[in-house]
Parts: structure tokens; C-alpha cells; sequence
């Protein structure tokens, strides 16, 4: 649930199938 909440917000991830873990990165580092 929380990945999707993250890509949601992440327009970039919404595009790369590869992207829940950079986005747990990118909301660790805000």
C-alpha cells in the first residue's frame, strides 16, 4: 500500500515499472 502511495505521488516512478525502490530511497532522504 505504501508503494503505491509513493508512486502516486512520484509522477517519474508512475513511469518505470523499476521504481518502488528508488522512491523508498527518495522518501528517506526528504
Amino acid at each position: 500500500m505504501a508503494i503505491i502511495e509513493f508512486v502516486d505521488r512520484d509522477t517519474s516512478a508512475k513511469g518505470q515499472d523499476s521504481g518502488p525502490v528508488e522512491s523508498f530511497d527518495d522518501a528517506e532522504a526528504a
